[in-house]
């Protein structure tokens, strides 16, 4: 996997994660932090700047889920094999952290997990 294709995984979970945090109608400051925590730890790889700027215009706006799964499949579209498995692997953990970083359960969070679930299965 190239560098570019863990860019584009890294922006992916970042928008991803952003997403199920703000599904509650809440973006918690714990939520918030896993994310950021989770781009600043990807630095080795690269440069994060374009992913933090980029979050800071997606919360200037609503997500959907609709884009969520569009964006999704189109990235594990880019894979074949072992490597689409592991970064569908790597998405939903992360998505489970970051729901998880609040310490809450919301229903709306596992509502829209499950759909998003099903919708990037092969």
């Amino acid at each position: 996997m190239g560098t570019e294709a863990i860019s584009k995984v890294i922006m992916l979970a970042a928008k991803t994660g952003l997403f199920f945090a703000k599904a509650d109608g809440n973006y918690n400051v714990a939520e918030k932090q896993f994310i950021e925590s989770f781009i600043d730890k990807l630095a080795a790889i690269g440069p994060v700047d374009e992913v933090k700027d980029s979050l800071e215009g997606l919360l200037q706006r609503p997500l959907t889920l609709d884009e969520i799964e569009a964006d999704t499949d189109s990235l594990l579209n880019e894979f074949n094999g072992l490597e689409r498995m592991l970064v569908r692997a790597t998405l939903t953990q992360f998505v489970q952290r970051v729901i998880a970083a609040d310490g809450q359960k919301h229903e709306k969070e596992a509502e829209l997990f499950e759909a998003w679930q099903k919708a990037i299965k092969d």
